[in-house]
């Protein structure tokens, strides 16, 4: 409690000046915390409830009195949290979407969330566009595309790029998005 209450305190008035300085300007923060790994959760629910929620709550509060809309960032598989971060922290933007972790599969995602949340990446950065092919990369993205079709997402890499990506694999991600998204917004009412 002291260590996360030492952090928390820092971060809490370090997110305040600048929100107080950037009055107006500021549209998006973080609250993050990779709460998931690759094949489940790094922590208990119960200990997230009892160790970061309500410094959480906090801070998206923070952010919210002053206009700020709330990211929130954790890796893996999260699933299990996913109903606290909307109803208690109230997080709008959801980042990464790591749909080969268990839990995480889009269509679930979106099934479940879809209509209170956007998602934000879910291009593979680990095997798609690291080691896949250009069409590997074209698939994943036309793919993703119609999952996402009546919810809100933006189209990005999972998360960082792998310095092992190939630049066509990237370029192919963008381009992708660029020409199957104009037409995805030309054929909505």
């Amino acid at each position: 409690d002291a260590i996360l209450g030492h952090i928390f305190d820092f971060s809490f008035e370090y997110h305040r000046r600048l929100f107080e300085a950037g009055k107006g300007r500021i549209d998006t923060t973080w609250v993050a915390e990779d709460l998931g790994g690759q094949n489940g959760p790094l922590i208990s629910l119960q200990t997230y409830r009892r160790f970061l929620l309500p410094n959480q709550i906090r801070m998206a509060d923070l952010g919210r009195s002053h206009g700020v809309h709330i990211m929130y960032h954790t890796d893996g598989a999260a699933r299990v949290f996913l109903p606290d971060l909307l109803d208690k922290v109230g997080i709008e933007v959801l980042n990464p979407i790591q749909w080969r972790c268990p839990g995480m599969d889009r269509e679930g995602l979106v099934r479940d969330f879809g209509g209170r949340l956007v998602f934000h990446g879910s291009i593979d950065n680990q095997q798609t566009l690291a080691f896949g092919s250009v069409a590997d990369v074209v698939d994943e993205v036309t793919q993703s595309i119609r999952i996402y079709e009546n919810v809100r997402w933006i189209c990005a890499p999972c998360h960082r790029l792998q310095p092992v990506s190939l630049t066509a694999n990237i370029l192919a991600l963008y381009e992708t998005i660029h020409r199957l998204g104009d037409r995805q917004r030309s054929s909505c009412p």
